[in-house]
């Protein structure tokens, strides 16, 4: 995944990037790809998720 690719190597330089990752790049895959250099990362999402009962 090349997002996951993209945080880590970001992390790994300390470039001290922000990263907004949209609903093709965010799922649980990105965290196990890209580790502790997941953290902080925003995920936007242009749907309710399945299962959700309300919109926010």
């Amino acid at each position: 995944m090349s997002v996951a690719a993209a945080i880590r190597d970001s992390s790994a330089n300390e470039l001290g990037a922000d990263h907004i990752v949209n609903n093709w790049g965010y799922d649980e895959n990105l965290i196990k790809l890209a580790g502790d250099s997941s953290e902080g990362v925003v995920g936007v999402a242009v749907s309710a998720f399945f299962g959700e009962e309300t919109a926010p």
